[in-house]
């Protein structure tokens, strides 16, 4: 099966990037009947931010997400509509979504993905700009994962049409790896994630490869089926990270983050940690 563009390499990010925040977070998220689901998330990142939502879903393939959002800059509302064609049409691995917002973004967006190509081309307007972006994701043979994406403009140039590419390896149960190329392929990102140990995975990124490289490594640990643990050394040695993720009982999961540059170690006030509660 061919990958999404967007999700060639993600495993890595999310790995490195995932479960450090500093910032205070609390979800909640319900099934209040079958079809309904509410979710509501504040977030405290020195600013507070609340964000509520519900949504429908029909089993004829049919579902619409409303969210509210309230920021200190005003409120934000926004919908996103999926339908599945596969069971509406009976157009098989096929998906239309539609999404808006009151910051003048009104889009759609088509997406495939079968065993060989996994391309999703959309159009709207976003935050007032008109455009048109697309990705396209190959699997060329067992393992091997290619993709481009872009974003055409009414002011088209070609330059549009690879602003950004990737190619990927994966072994199943093994390991990963990808090269990232950006800004018209001027700017190169390499990932790879090891997992053939024990109850562990370990992730390295280099950023701008070609240019001021820019290392991070890190890995996490299952310590047991309720316990995470995640440690990663950013910017070339310059930042530390760490993460705990501990399931506290059904539906209610804590993830503890924390953060400190290498060079404030010794300043208590320097050290960060947030958390983020999830209930559902």
């Amino acid at each position: 099966m061919a990958m999404l563009f967007s999700d060639i390499g993600k495993e890595t990010k999310k790995l490195l990037g995932d479960g450090m925040g500093t910032d205070k977070k609390f979800t909640f998220s319900k099934t209040a009947m079958s079809g309904l689901d509410f979710e509501s998330e504040t977030v405290d990142a020195g600013s507070l931010e609340t964000t509520g939502s519900f949504k429908l879903t029909d089993p004829t393939g049919m579902d619409v997400t409303y969210k509210y959002t309230k920021t200190d800059s005003g409120p934000g509302y926004s919908f996103k509509s999926t339908f599945k064609l596969d069971k509406l049409a009976q157009i098989p691995d096929t998906k239309v979504t539609l999404e808006g917002d009151n910051k003048n973004s009104v889009n759609g967006s088509v997406e495939y993905k079968g065993p060989a190509a996994a391309v999703t081309l959309g159009g709207g307007k976003y935050k007032g700009s008109t455009q048109f972006p697309f990705s396209v994701g190959l699997a060329p043979v067992t393992g091997v994962a290619v993709g481009i994406s872009g974003t055409v403009k009414p002011d088209f140039k070609k330059e549009q049409l690879y602003e950004n590419a990737t190619v990927g390896y994966h072994q199943k149960g093994v390991f990963s790896a990808c090269l990232l190329l950006t800004k018209n392929l001027s700017k190169v990102e390499a990932r790879a994630i090891y997992k053939g140990l024990d109850s562990a995975r370990v992730g390295l990124k280099v950023a701008d490869a070609l240019g001021s490289r820019s290392a991070t490594l890190g890995g996490e640990y299952t310590v047991d089926s309720d316990t995470k643990v995640k440690a990663v050394v950013a910017d070339n040695g310059s930042n530390l990270k760490g993460g705990v993720e501990k399931t506290l009982g059904p539906g209610c999961k804590l993830t503890v983050g924390y953060a400190v540059g290498v060079a404030d170690i010794a300043t208590v006030s320097k050290h960060k940690c947030g958390f983020v509660l999830e209930v559902e």
